[in-house]
């Protein structure tokens, strides 16, 4: 992208690219509050540009892969029950009504 900035902050019309699947987040009432895997070095960015959202934040040392991030995550999730929607942070035009949708089809079942 050739830029400084971590890629998720690039911003498109103005507006850093993770604010768009934040809002997306946040509209389609899926989680109330997201959990941010983020490096050591962008988590202030991150953070920064995400301070109007209601966020918690999971530092990954090293860029291991989406598992490994999810085990960073994990502590934030220990006492939840339910379906993990896994989101890239570069992914800005899933719509609320896609992400709804997924989070509906992806509930559990009920057989009578």
């Amino acid at each position: 992208m050739k830029s400084e900035l971590p890629k998720v902050l690039n911003p498109i019309k103005g507006e850093p690219m993770i604010n768009y699947l934040i809002k997306t987040v946040k509209w389609s009432g899926v989680p109330e509050r997201p959990i941010i895997v983020v490096s050591p070095a962008n988590k202030n960015l991150i953070k920064r540009a995400l301070k109007n959202f209601n966020c918690c934040y999971a530092v990954q040392k090293e860029q291991l892969g989406t598992a490994h991030a999810l085990q960073k995550a994990e502590p934030y999730l220990r006492d939840f029950t339910g379906t993990v929607m896994v989101l890239c942070g570069d992914t800005p035009l899933i719509s609320p009504a896609t992400m709804r949708d997924m989070a509906i089809y992806h509930q559990p079942k009920r057989y009578l």
